[in-house]
């Protein structure tokens, strides 16, 4: 459209998409795309906010707390990598995802 973004944004290499429900008129094949139907989204889902969305916080407040500006300030710091590293090992046991997914 002729117009330069200047600002780009910094993503996770991770990507996945999960997808749950019923499709009374049929169901795209999405997982030719890369996505995982699935039966039971609340693992996945729990997942999410147990891992990403409580290090997110996680490293919003200590962030403040340790004098960085940025969340990704953070993580490179040490102490703070240590503490989410810390938050995964422990949701990570109580975590119900099937055997074939990574906690």
């Amino acid at each position: 459209m002729g117009h330069r973004d200047a600002s780009p944004v910094p993503t996770e290499p991770f990507a996945e998409w999960v997808i749950s429900g019923r499709f009374p008129a049929g169901r795209t094949a999405w997982q030719e795309a890369g996505a995982r139907p699935v039966e039971d989204i609340i693992p996945y889902e729990q997942r999410k906010l147990w891992l990403l969305n409580a290090s997110a916080s996680l490293l919003a407040y200590a962030r403040t707390i340790r004098g960085h500006a940025t969340i990704d300030e953070a993580i490179a710091y040490p102490q703070c990598r240590s503490w989410v590293e810390a938050l995964w090992d422990e949701a990570c046991r109580h975590l119900t995802l099937p055997a074939d997914n990574d906690c």
